[in-house]
């Protein structure tokens, strides 16, 4: 997780952005149904949903950092345990197990494969969700997991609002889920740049930056995205 805690939430607040990944709230939420999957959460959430991102964290006792402090930070024990979980389930074997045990199906019907529309999983012929990588998938699923855990009201969410929480916990990372490797911003500015870099340009908001169309967070060794920009 990243060691100061910064998030990129300023640049959710910034842009209208979709619930979560496609469908990836839906998943996690265990209702997804043969056939539609998760396909119906392609649609947008209007600018206001987005700014609420800070608010939803805060929410459910997420965020450390006291409102209107900066930079803020998640609340350490449950970043603890959410690095520990993603390690526990980090073979696919294992995502699967538990993606299934979420869908109340058996581990043979979830399939995870890699489409040339991401990262998709299936339950049978229906397709339950997509992400813009399996390291974004196994971010949301070791978060939805942890929170089902440590913060069982976040349950109560709607669909939409929990797809909300979940990509903005992907802000805080700072290490590639699936390898550790560092993560770096794309299409900012520069191309490249550190989180810190990617924070700047973000709170100014006086150019037209990366920032400002949204931040995306690629691994610098294994190459995969776990943000990608507007947020699909």
């Amino acid at each position: 997780m990243n060691s100061t805690g910064t998030s990129r939430l300023e640049s959710l607040r910034r842009r209208s952005t979709g619930a979560g990944e496609r469908g990836a709230a839906f998943a996690f939420v265990g209702g997804g149904q043969d056939g539609d999957g998760g396909e119906g959460s392609d649609r947008a959430v209007d600018p206001e949903t987005s700014s609420r991102a800070e608010t939803l964290l805060r929410s459910i006792g997420l965020v450390a950092t006291p409102p209107g402090s900066t930079p803020l930070r998640l609340e350490s024990a449950f970043e603890t345990a959410w690095r520990e979980r993603l390690r526990e389930i980090r073979t696919q074997d294992a995502q699967r197990e538990v993606l299934a045990a979420r869908l109340g199906t058996a581990p043979g019907r979830v399939t995870l494969a890699v489409t040339g529309d991401g990262f998709v999983a299936t339950r049978g012929d229906g397709r339950v969700g997509c992400w813009p990588s399996n390291a974004a998938f196994l971010a949301d699923l070791a978060a939805a997991e942890t929170l089902d855990e440590r913060r069982p009201d976040w349950q109560s969410l709607e669909p939409d609002e929990q797809g909300i929480v979940l990509t903005a916990l992907r802000l805080f990372l700072d290490r590639c889920p699936n390898c550790d490797g560092a993560l770096v911003g794309a299409d900012a500015g520069t191309g490249t740049a550190t989180a810190a870099e990617l924070e700047r340009p973000s709170a100014t908001g006086t150019a037209r930056t990366g920032a400002d169309r949204g931040v995306s967070l690629e691994c610098a060794y294994c190459g995969v995205m776990v943000i990608r920009a507007p947020y699909e």
